[in-house]
C-alpha cells in the first residue's frame, strides 16, 4: 500500500469514527434534554466535578455527553491534520462549515451552563436550547457524513440537495414544534389540551404534513432502510403527545439521525 492510500484510509477511518461520536454526542443531548439533566453539573463548563462530588444517573449522563463532546473535538482537529497530510482539498469546503457549527455548539453549551438566565428572559433561553441547538447538530452530523460519503464514495452534494432541504424543513419545524409544546408541558397535559394546543396553532401540523409528504416520496424512490427509518420518525412523532413517555422523544430523535443517515449513504 502506498504512502498517499495510507494517508487517505487513515482519513476515512478517522471521519468515520468522528461521525458516529457526533451521532453519540447527539443522542447524549437529547437524552440530557429530556430527562432535565442538563444542570447537573452546575456551573461548570466544560468540566463536571460533580462526578466525584455528587455522583447519580444525571451527572452521569452530562458528564458523558461533555466527555463525548470534548472526544468530538479532538477528532476533529485530528482529522483535519490528516486530511491536509492526505492534500484532500475536495473536502475542505466541509471543514469550514463543520467549524462554524462547532463554535456556534460550544458557544450555545457554554452560555445555558454559565450564565443562569432569569425569567425575564426564559423564553430566548428556550428558543435557544429548542430551537437553534438541535437543528446545528444535525447540521453538524449530516456535514461529517457528507465527508465520509465523499471520500468513500466519491458522492456529489448535488445529488442529495432536494431532501437535504426537505431534512432542513423537517429539521425547522419539528423544532419550533418542540418549542411551542415543551412551553406548555406536553408530558403532563392530557390528551385534549395538546389536541387543543394543535387545532389553535394550526402552523404545528406542518412538521407531520412534511413528514407524510416525504415518506410517499420515499416508497417510490428510496432504499427501505430510509423509509422505515422515516416511518419510525413519524410513528415515534405521532405518540410523543399521545401517551407522554419521554424514551419515545429520544426514539423519535434517533430516528431522524437514522434518516440523515441513509439519506447521506443511500446510492440512489
Amino acid at each position: 500500500m502506498s504512502i498517499k492510500s495510507t494517508k487517505l484510509s487513515n482519513l476515512i477511518f478517522i471521519s468515520y469514527l468522528n461521525y458516529f461520536t457526533t451521532g453519540i454526542i447527539i443522542i447524549l443531548g437529547f437524552t440530557v434534554k429530556s430527562f432535565s439533566a442538563g444542570s447537573a453539573c452546575g456551573a461548570h463548563w466544560p468540566l463536571c466535578p460533580a462526578i466525584f462530588t455528587e455522583p447519580n444517573i444525571k451527572v452521569y449522563l452530562e458528564f458523558s455527553h461533555r466527555f463525548f463532546t470534548l472526544l468530538g473535538i479532538v477528532l476533529f482537529v485530528f482529522q483535519l491534520f490528516l486530511a491536509i497530510r492526505a492534500k484532500a482539498s475536495k473536502i475542505f469546503y466541509w471543514f469550514k462549515i463543520i467549524g462554524i457549527l462547532l463554535l456556534i455548539e460550544s458557544l450555545i453549551g457554554a452560555v445555558i451552563v454559565i450564565f443562569k438566565l432569569p425569567d425575564s428572559v426564559l423564553n430566548l433561553h428556550k428558543t435557544i436550547l429548542y430551537l437553534i441547538h438541535p437543528i446545528v447538530s444535525i447540521l453538524l452530523f449530516a456535514s461529517l457524513g457528507l465527508i465520509c460519503a465523499q471520500l468513500k464514495q466519491n458522492l456529489s452534494v448535488k445529488d442529495k440537495l432536494g431532501w437535504l432541504m426537505f431534512l432542513i424543513a423537517m429539521m425547522v419545524t419539528g423544532a419550533l414544534n418542540s418549542l411551542v409544546l415543551n412551553d406548555k408541558h406536553v408530558f403532563i397535559l392530557s390528551r385534549l389540551e395538546v389536541l387543543l394546543i394543535y387545532l389553535s396553532k394550526p402552523y404545528l401540523f406542518l412538521h407531520p404534513f412534511l413528514g407524510l409528504v416525504g415518506l410517499i416520496i420515499a416508497l417510490k424512490h428510496s432504499n427501505l432502510k430510509f423509509v422505515y427509518s422515516l416511518f419510525t420518525a413519524l410513528l415515534t412523532g405521532f405518540l410523543i403527545p399521545i401517551f407522554h413517555i419521554k424514551v419515545i422523544s429520544i426514539i423519535h430523535f434517533f430516528s431522524f439521525l437514522l434518516v440523515v443517515h441513509y439519506l447521506i449513504f443511500s446510492k440512489k
